[in-house]
């Protein structure tokens, strides 16, 4: 980000001439110079839409202005058109569970990337349109109306045929703070793979070797979690049980 028009050009020439350098070009239809502030039109990236807002002020604190992000337009549509894939006539003699793990599995991989941001209503839209596709499915499958299908998905089922729940996982970004350990949630056993395994690492000739035949390194931990080995301890002499004499 710069703080003029004019800073902003010179760094896209500046840019532009290091691509060039090594053979490549900056897309033009991509590539654009916006204007950040309170209102603006804001830019799509990485299936983000980043755009600067304001914060009202609450219990007497001042207002922020802040760049917030939340799922793109793009996003949004490319979930709404799999979600529909996925729950097209085509497939109705399908079992609906078969129906609702896919669901599941693509969801959560779509939210496992967008969750961090201001991402909460967005995810509660995609949430609300599969339950409305599942209970559509419901009621095409059974040859019912509409509204026996919603009434399997919302009431009947007591957690609603499955389907996974994205609220509560949204992670708001904020500087200096590592959010790459936070993971989604596993539902019905998406998010966890291979879960209760011990991992597995190969050695340099090859040789296949997990957690329970790693070398254990005697030591012990200081408050940091570091391993440090033991200093050997020195032999006594007169001592019973050490290798000097009596």
């Amino acid at each position: 980000m710069c703080w003029s028009r004019s800073q902003a050009e010179a760094a896209l020439e500046r840019l532009t001439a290091l691509l060039a350098a090594l053979g490549l070009e900056p897309k033009a239809t991509k590539t654009r110079i916006v204007r950040l502030e309170a209102g603006g039109e804001g830019f799509d990236f990485l299936g983000f839409r980043h755009r600067m807002v304001r914060s009202p002020g609450l219990n007497g604190t001042k207002p922020v202005t802040f760049l917030a992000r939340w799922p793109a337009g793009k996003a949004m549509q490319h979930a709404r058109d799999r979600i529909r894939e996925l729950t097209r006539r085509s497939r109705l003699l399908l079992d609906p569970k078969q129906i609702v793990e896919d669901l599941n599995r693509f969801l959560g991989g779509w939210a496992a990337h967008l969750r961090f941001g201001n991402s909460a209503a967005r995810f509660e839209e995609i949430r609300s349109y599969s339950r409305i596709r599942m209970a559509l499915f419901i009621s095409k499958r059974k040859r019912r109306s509409r509204e026996f299908g919603w009434w399997v998905v919302a009431y009947q089922s007591p957690d609603q045929l499955g389907l996974i729940n994205l609220s509560g996982i949204v992670i708001d970004p904020r500087n200096f703070r590592d959010s790459r350990g936070s993971r989604m949630p596993a539902v019905n056993g998406v998010g966890e793979p291979r879960a209760g395994e011990p991992h597995a690492r190969f050695r340099g000739g090859g040789d296949l070797e997990t957690e329970q035949t790693w070398p254990r390194t005697l030591g012990w931990r200081n408050r940091l979690g570091n391993r440090r080995p033991r200093r050997p301890q020195a032999l006594k002499p007169g001592v019973p049980g050490t290798a000097g004499p009596a």
